[in-house]
């Protein structure tokens, strides 16, 4: 009985333990689902929060578009208000404008507390932030004069332009942002805003247009008569009615009629606000932006461009286009052609290049070895030559081994589906080789500047746990692909220390990326910071294969290359430990390790203290 009962209270603590960790976060969303922009929002939301599974998504419609009346707020506001203690929240996210003016009213009611992150917010006014605190976020921000530019430099005859809009609360806001602009264009553009229709209206007044206009499409969703009306079947009016382009500055209208835009997407507002949540919740970013504003595409359809005959050298070389058709048979053949005379040619070049530079080198050393007898001053001199040639012998490598890594991805491209198996298979063995080559001259570069003494470090004093946090943060998903579990120990204040913020990126990486390449499934490495009175102690702990005494003492030498169990994890040519080993050197500190063998490794290294 007592054993039972001593499971049981075990179970229990288990289970209130692995609660204690999750995080929930309320999704406010101001229309309903089924709306394109609200999906494509909580898409991009989703596509943070899914690769988290201690985050717990709840998702709320507030349906004001289909519902406006006093009555139905009312009665929103009386059921959120009966609900508001059901869940503790460490977050709310409000999707849009209506989402917004709620948390505005009713935050510190209903979530006291409990910080605010706000996306696709229509013009916004950030003066009604003042004295609120923990409102961070995106504004939708459509940029009206990207559109606008873009019409006037792919239509310059086209003078007129027809604002379609719908009174809605979005609408209003929109229609403001708007207005604002249009005094730049008095003496090239003539607007007329539509906002006031029935479907009849709207259809009647877009076929009267004429060559001379075009339309500009603003948020229509419902029409005089309260007729709900989805992003698509609106659009598709419009288009069945009229002959003349549509320009539009969200993404729910791409690829549905408009020509394009300076695009607004829903997706990116939904990731960018996701991301900035999570790393509030989980204090990597504590102190967020209050306002900015969200990310815009400039992107054309190519089906419309091609309906109106558009000259492709008016369109912008940053647009992105969509729909384009995929190439032909024979564009394929000549680019496949092409490809390997480019490949030929980088070869032949490679081996003229390296030819003199044998040569160079063959009198060169001949030169040095004589001088040699006579000094061992000189000695230094030849070892210092050696590393320049190593320099530029990994410089001269590192460029058409690019070209040939960048052609060769560009072939595995998804337009690309028309190689045979075996062409991709070949095609990817020549993409995954140059990119180890491209690792290795990189190493080359790095141990060839350590040996010469000339390491420079651009030091910055730095919170030194913020710092390494983010870095192990981007290492989770890489261990959570070979099923390896990163666990993390800080101490909870700051730390300051100078350091080279570009290498020490690539010291605590080369340590996790060293300790994962020796790792088993379902192991686990642990990061810890610790700190005394003068330095700050850093140590990655793995359950590996451990180090056996013979290769204990060479571990940090150039070109030393443990065996290890797993041969996919096989690649190197030795040197990450040894450029490891000069960078904390340069620091003032110290590096080394302790190992078991079949037990693990642990490597610790100490920098000294900003004081």
């Amino acid at each position: 009985m007592k054993k039972s009962l001593a499971v049981i209270i075990l179970l229990l603590f288990i289970t209130v333990k692995g609660f204690s960790n999750e995080k929930n976060v309320l999704v406010i969303q101001s229309y309903h689902q089924g709306l394109e922009w609200g999906d494509s929002i909580a898409a991009g939301i989703l596509s943070v929060f899914n690769n988290y599974p201690e985050v717990r998504v709840h998702f709320e419609y507030l349906d004001t578009k289909r519902n406006t009346s006093k009555l139905y707020k009312k009665n929103l506001v009386n059921l959120y208000r009966s609900r508001a203690t059901d869940i503790k929240y460490d977050a709310i996210i409000a999707a849009d404008n209506a989402a917004f003016d709620f948390m505005i009213d009713y935050r510190d009611e209903f979530y006291p507390n409990i910080p605010v992150f706000y996306c696709g917010v229509s013009y916004l006014d950030i003066s009604r932030l003042e004295g609120m605190w923990g409102f961070y976020g995106f504004s939708e921000n459509p940029d009206h004069k990207g559109t606008l530019d873009l019409l006037r430099q792919i239509f310059p005859e086209r003078r007129k332009v027809l604002v379609i809009n719908d009174y809605s609360l979005t609408g209003i806001k929109v229609q403001k942002e708007l207005e604002y602009l249009l005094p730049i264009y008095k003496n090239d553009l003539k607007f007329q805003m539509f906002n006031e229709f029935n479907i009849s209206e709207l259809k009647e007044r877009v076929s009267q247009l004429e060559d001379d206009c075009s339309i500009y499409l603003l948020a229509i969703t419902k029409d005089r008569e309260g007729n709900y009306l989805s992003f698509k079947n609106g659009i598709k009016i419009i288009k069945e009615n009229t002959s003349v382009p549509i320009f539009g500055s969200w993404d729910f209208y791409l690829g549905k009629g408009i020509i394009g835009g300076q695009i607004t997407h829903g997706m990116y507002q939904g990731h960018d606000v996701a991301l900035l949540a999570y790393n509030y919740i989980f204090k990597i970013n504590t102190d967020p932006s209050v306002f900015e504003a969200g990310r815009t595409t400039l992107s054309l359809d190519y089906n419309i461009l091609e309906q109106y005959n558009i000259n492709k050298r008016s369109i912008p070389k940053n647009a992105i286009i969509i729909n384009k058709p995929k190439l032909t048979e024979r564009q394929i053949f000549w680019m496949k052609i092409g490809f390997a005379v480019l490949v030929i040619s980088v070869f032949v070049y490679y081996y003229f290049q390296r030819r003199n530079q044998a040569k160079k080198l063959k009198i060169l050393v001949e030169l040095r070895t004589q001088e040699l007898k006579t000094s061992n001053k000189e000695l230094e001199k030849i070892n210092q030559s050696k590393n320049d040639i190593l320099s530029i012998v990994a410089h001269d490598l590192r460029n058409p081994i690019g070209n040939i890594n960048g052609f060769s991805k560009l072939l595995l491209e998804d337009k690309f589906k028309e190689l045979s198996p075996n062409n991709k298979k070949r095609i990817t063995y020549i993409f995954d080789l140059s990119n180890y080559m491209i690792g290795l001259v990189n190493n080359l570069l790095d141990i060839s500047v350590i040996e010469s003494g000339v390491l420079k470090l651009d030091c910055q004093v730095v919170d030194y746990v913020s710092f390494i946090q983010k870095e192990v943060h981007k290492n989770i998903p890489i261990a959570t692909h070979s099923n390896i579990n990163i666990k993390s120990h800080y101490p909870n204040e700051e730390i300051k220390v100078s350091f080279d913020k570009l290498k020490m990126q690539q010291v605590i990486n080369n340590l996790i990326s060293n300790a994962l390449k020796f790792s088993s499934e379902g192991s686990i490495i642990e990061v810890q910071i610790s700190r005394t009175n003068n330095k700050v102690i850093t140590s990655v702990k793995d359950e590996g294969q451990g180090i056996s005494k013979e290769d204990f003492k060479k571990i940090f030498e150039k070109y030393t290359q443990l065996e290890t169990k797993n041969e996919a994890k096989k690649k190197g040519a030795g040197l990450g430990l040894s450029i490891v080993k000069g960078i904390i050197e340069a620091h003032g500190g110290r590096i080394y390790v302790k190992s078991i063998l079949n037990k693990g490794s642990e490597f610790i290294y100490e920098l000294p203290l900003e004081l």
